[in-house]
């Protein structure tokens, strides 16, 4: 319950992270095409806009398979696949997403654990930014139904 909780709540955040600015700031810094899959190895962002809305099947396995990162060399490159290093985006531990560069491995994985820490700390923070706000308008809320309404009558809706 968690999980699916954290998963569904994390995909409401992408919608409010500028995602398009993840992924071109990781590009700024590899010099390389990046991509942000959801849980479902979806491309929600890319430098590469025409892979947008497609499956990326390398992030879809590290999701199913709980993988730690996934290399895809250049024999096993074709239309949707492209050459480079993809990794697993997690919250308390729990995979979320995927972050892709694209790349021979040898100048992509440099600059992996970086891009894959800093994804983590921006997801992370608007994860923390929009539970306060929800639990600031939780409190107004009540506050409001009990000062201006009948609060004994509408308690549990709190609850």
């Amino acid at each position: 319950m968690f999980i699916y909780s954290l998963r569904r709540n994390i995909n409401g955040l992408y919608k409010s992270i500028n995602r398009e600015n993840i992924v071109e700031e990781i590009s700024k810094i590899t010099n390389a095409n990046t991509n942000l899959m959801n849980e479902k190895g979806i491309i929600i962002a890319s430098t590469n806009r025409s892979r947008i809305g497609t499956l990326h099947k390398g992030a879809k396995k590290i999701i199913e398979e709980n993988l730690k990162e996934l290399h895809v060399s250049p024999e096993l490159e074709d239309d949707f696949t492209k050459t480079g290093i993809n990794l697993p985006i997690q919250v308390n531990y729990i995979p979320i997403g995927v972050i892709g560069i694209t790349g021979p491995y040898e100048e992509v994985i440099k600059h992996a654990s970086l891009v894959k820490r800093i994804t983590e700390i921006l997801v992370g923070e608007s994860i923390r930014r929009e539970k306060k706000l929800n639990y600031n308008q939780l409190l107004q809320d009540f506050l409001n139904t009990w000062i201006l309404g009948d609060g004994l009558s509408q308690g549990d809706k709190f609850l």
